[in-house]
């Protein structure tokens, strides 16, 4: 049936040219677009009926019949024909919708999807089947919605080129469609910046403190971020790891230092130190007094260099 409907599709083509183009000799040449005959395609030729009414002075050339023939039999068939091939295509050819491919670069990934700054996305819609199809149709769009905006488009452009700026979590959705109609199921990018360093509070012991050798001391401090949150928080005394809640007991007598460092989920870091000192009690007015009582000024002086400046 579709080979008979495609006959008719080029039988209407051929006798609407050789109308207009025909002087009063049928196919010599002065015509522009001679009748061609379709006499030994199937199904059979048309009759006179189904021919072009006479268009010329001479009744004996060209073909006979109606007009209203093409417009009641060929251009419907030839309509149909061309609908069915499309739909063949379509069906049989291209049914396979397109595919988007995601290109981020600037500031990679770091934990869980964050990133410490701006970044390029560059979508490319692509319509290869990759043989799933016998003939690709080929890409007509893309489209995608940027946060608190509408949809935008891209015609016959097969890329798509955006920054994202915004700290926090972007979900963008994106598609494309092909020329067939086929759309791609929505995908969904999601960015995530943070280019904002933690916060450290060292609660214990306190900057430029002074403690005793008898004194039990606890370590306490903390930390907050915002939008990734604390990756990572570790402390030290003078290099020694030390933890938050930790009691420490029998410390050694002259100045320390804490050093607290965080790590958000970008990757970026704070690091916060205090400097404190510990003095060697003194329980007696002996040596080991006097030991103590130097151990007291040196770090009461250095104490007051350290708060100064000057150390």
């Amino acid at each position: 049936m579709l080979y008979a409907k495609l006959y008719y599709l080029m039988y209407t083509t051929n006798q609407v040219a050789d109308y207009f183009a025909s002087d009063s000799y049928d196919g010599d040449t002065n015509d522009r677009l001679g009748l061609v005959s379709y006499a030994s395609m199937p199904p059979d030729a048309p009759t006179e009926s189904g021919e072009l009414s006479d268009n010329d002075s001479d009744p004996d050339n060209d073909a006979h019949g109606h007009l209203s023939t093409i417009a009641n039999t060929c251009y419907p068939y030839s309509m149909s024909a061309t609908a069915a091939l499309f739909k063949a295509w379509r069906d049989y050819w291209d049914t396979y919708p397109p595919r988007t491919e995601v290109e981020i670069t600037e500031h990679p990934e770091v934990h869980d999807g964050w990133r410490a700054g701006n970044v390029l996305v560059k979508l490319t819609g692509n319509d290869d089947s990759a043989g799933m199809a016998v003939h690709d149709s080929g890409f007509y769009k893309l489209e995608l919605q940027l946060p608190g905006e509408d949809w935008h488009q891209h015609v016959n452009i097969a890329f798509w080129l955006f920054s994202v700026t915004a700290e926090g979590i972007a979900a963008i959705p994106y598609k494309s469609t092909d020329y067939f109609g086929n759309v791609e199921h929505t995908k969904w990018l999601t960015i995530k910046i943070d280019r904002t360093p933690p916060v450290v509070t060292i609660l214990s012991p306190t900057a430029h403190g002074l403690y005793s050798t008898d004194d039990s001391l606890t370590i306490d401090y903390e930390a907050s971020d915002t939008p990734s949150g604390i990756y990572d928080l570790s402390a030290q005394i003078d290099g020694v790891p030390v933890t938050d809640g930790q009691l420490l007991t029998d410390m050694m007598g002259g100045h320390h230092t804490i050093t607290v460092t965080a790590v958000d989920f970008a990757g970026n870091t704070t690091t916060q130190s205090a400097d404190f000192a510990v003095i060697v009690s003194v329980p007696t007015a002996s040596a080991t007094g006097l030991v103590g009582l130097v151990v007291l000024l040196s770090a009461v002086g250095w104490l007051a260099l350290r708060q100064r400046g000057l150390q």
